[in-house]
């Protein structure tokens, strides 16, 4: 029989301090679970069900969470990417470069910071330094030099935003090195991120609409139930 301790029961602790119930007010029907992922899998999205949050069952062991803190925000964030993709009927990530071209952005521009943050090992090191755990190998440890994922660096960003509850788009490190100082690129991001693609943010607009840096403030209604769950309003 083994000794090894099943963190099965402090797993699903993480998930109900989660707070689920802010999550489906922005994406109804939203659904969090266990389930043996194996080794090096933390969460994902069932690709069944694409309201449908797997987290590893053994999450609260720190063999396997290497320390890492937001996995559930993380896929969180790729659930509103689904509603994004859905809505618009195309990728994420055609829509976020549809959307930065709208504001003049440059699509190779682009394509080259992203590789640029993938690659940043300063990006890294600051971010673990805002949010006290180590981050996910999106930025600074990317298997082969010059790979990126426009979802998962949008995702990891916005999930680390909404648990150290920072606007990082005001950051000067994160704004050169993940964004390159480029205002298109960081009004994208703040339009294709977090509660703001629900427009929860209780603004006359269409989802995934751009405005101006910085943004009109939100009502108190909408603040109270971003800051008691996955994410502050950061506007």
């Amino acid at each position: 029989m083994s000794d090894k301790k099943d963190y099965r029961k402090e797993t699903l602790d993480i998930i109900a301090r989660s707070n689920p119930e802010a999550m489906n007010a922005a994406a109804p029907g939203i659904r969090i679970g266990t389930a043996n992922l194996g080794p090096g899998i933390l969460g994902a999205v069932d690709r069944r069900m694409n309201k449908t949050i797997l987290v590893n069952e053994q999450l609260a062991d720190p063999a396997v969470s290497t320390g890492i803190k937001h996995t559930i925000p993380h896929e969180f964030e790729h659930i509103l990417q689904n509603a994004a993709s859905g809505r618009y009927g195309k990728s994420y990530d055609m829509t976020v470069v549809d959307q930065y071209k709208k504001l003049g952005g440059n699509t190779d521009k682009l394509v080259d910071q992203l590789a640029k943050s993938a690659g940043s090992t300063k990006l890294r090191s600051h971010l673990e330094s805002v949010i006290g755990t180590p981050v996910a190998s999106y930025f600074g440890r990317m298997i082969r030099p010059g790979d990126y994922s426009l979802q998962e660096q949008f995702a990891e960003l916005s999930a680390i935003e909404a648990v150290s509850r920072k606007d990082l788009t005001k950051d000067p490190v994160v704004r050169k090195e993940f964004f390159g100082d480029d205002q298109a690129l960081i009004d994208t991001y703040k339009a294709t991120t977090g509660y703001r693609t629900t427009r929860m943010d209780a603004r006359d607009l269409p989802p995934m609409t751009a405005t101006a840096s910085p943004a009109a403030p939100v009502s108190k209604s909408v603040l109270d139930i971003i800051s008691s769950g996955i994410r502050k309003a950061l506007q």
